[in-house]
């Protein structure tokens, strides 16, 4: 994977081939799925669809910590983003 933007609209996948973008609203849960798994970030989307994406490699614990650190930070995205759509739509 060539990377992942956190853009103030919700993530965009940039790959070799292909780009791709999913609104924080489209977006259920993201997961990290174990150490070594090929297609470790999995993107699981409200339409009930689920993208499995490569990249958080860990190849040491070093980077095993930066890989779990980097995942949080999009959780933690991802729910900031709920609760500000939950302030301007409550109900």
């Amino acid at each position: 994977m060539a990377g992942i933007l956190v853009e103030s609209e919700g993530i965009k996948v940039r790959k070799a081939l292909r780009t791709s973008r999913w609104r924080w609203g489209e977006i259920e849960r993201l997961e990290l799925r174990e150490p070594g798994e090929r297609l470790r970030l999995r993107v699981h989307l409200r339409n009930g669809t689920t993208h499995k994406l490569s990249g958080f490699f860990a190849w040491s614990k070093k980077e095993e910590v930066k890989s779990q650190a980097l995942f949080r930070v999009l959780e933690e995205r991802l729910e900031d983003e709920r609760v500000a759509q939950n302030l301007r739509n409550p109900g």
